[in-house]
């Protein structure tokens, strides 16, 4: 059974300055009542944020419901830019720019996969048993099989589910109905919509 998840709103600043000004810092923070209070994503931008940016000044922190920082670094692993984060149980998936991390939270254990042919890894989601990624920039969907391949011994297998379908895939959630929803974003000055992909892949347009 998935964790329940819950958005907690936290302003925080990066300690890093450049020129003289704060980096700009984003958090990506889900919530697991049955697990960890929080979790928040790092990924300094600088003077001008870079999302693509493979800069290494990424980083997980464990905080508090009401935004105390438990622990900056919970992970010494180097990363770019955590984004998409979900969390079932032990297990913790990051999406970071062109691969996926998995770690386990009580042993602090980390796995990096890397994604073959994606641009921009956005959010994650797990459901079956498989990891789903999107990636809006290139338009296409990744899966990830078995979702759980923290053991090296474990051999993932990583492709891409489709592309190019004019979903450019940002938001995921698993729906009740064993389907995936899908929130695109392809760009500010587009209309967003929502999808809904079914477990034999066909994809329906639920709001535009």
């Amino acid at each position: 059974m998935f964790s329940e998840l819950t958005s907690i709103p936290l302003t925080m600043r990066c300690e890093n300055q450049e020129n003289g000004l704060y980096s700009a810092v984003r958090l990506t923070v889900v919530r697991s009542l049955s697990a960890w209070p929080s979790v928040v994503g790092h990924s300094s931008g600088g003077e001008k944020p870079n999302p693509p940016a493979k800069d290494g000044l990424g980083y997980i922190s464990k905080v508090a419901p009401d935004g105390r920082v438990i622990e900056k670094r919970y992970f010494d692993v180097t990363m770019n830019k955590p984004k998409g984060i979900w969390i079932v149980g032990t297990r913790l998936w990051v999406t970071d720019i062109d691969s996926l991390w998995i770690f386990d939270t009580e042993t602090r254990k980390g796995r990096r996969l890397m994604l073959p042919g994606i641009q921009f890894a956005n959010d994650v989601t797990v459901m079956n048993g498989a990891a789903y990624v999107s990636d809006n920039r290139s338009d296409q969907l990744f899966k990830v099989e078995p979702a759980d391949f923290l053991d090296p011994s474990v051999e993932p297998r990583a492709a891409a589910v489709w592309s190019k379908k004019g979903v450019f895939p940002n938001g995921l959630w698993p729906a009740r109905d064993a389907s995936l929803l899908m929130v695109g974003f392809e760009s500010q000055d587009k209309p967003k919509a929502v999808y809904s992909m079914s477990a034999d892949g066909e994809i329906r347009t639920l709001s535009q």
